[in-house]
């Protein structure tokens, strides 16, 4: 929470924490994530993950799905989170589906606060009806 308002949720169906290390890792991940007044923005979902206590970073691992409230789903191996930034990002190729587009690329940036997202290379786009899997 940042001024009484809550800006990210983290549920695991279990955590190990490595106090030398200062990490947790979760099995089982669902992340929620909120903008800056408490409105819902995106779920992620992740089969693992790491979070780093200290700085407020979480890396998901594994099928990773983030559905926004805008309808857009993402898919990627994994995703970087930072509370500090704002962003969740990842450097891996990714997929983006909506109702009529599918976009497919490598890296993401996705701006927790303005709902905005970019793809950051090797983007290619197909405009029609798409069903989700």
């Amino acid at each position: 929470t940042r001024a009484g308002v809550r800006r990210w949720h983290l549920r695991a169906d279990s955590a190990d924490y490595n106090v030398k290390e200062g990490r947790t890792l979760i099995r089982d991940v669902i992340m929620t994530f909120f903008d800056e007044r408490g409105e819902q923005v995106a779920t992620l979902k992740s089969q693992t993950g790491e979070l780093h206590t200290e700085r407020k970073e979480v890396t998901a691992r594994g099928e990773v799905v983030v559905e926004s409230v805008r309808g857009y789903v993402f898919y990627s191996d994994y995703l970087d989170f930072s509370e500090a930034a704002r962003l969740i990002s990842t450097d891996a190729p990714i997929r983006m589906l909506s109702d009529d587009l599918e976009l497919t690329g490598t890296g993401l940036k996705f701006d927790v606060d303005k709902h905005a997202y970019q793809v950051l290379g090797q983007v290619k786009a197909r405009i029609q009806k798409v069903a989700k899997p």
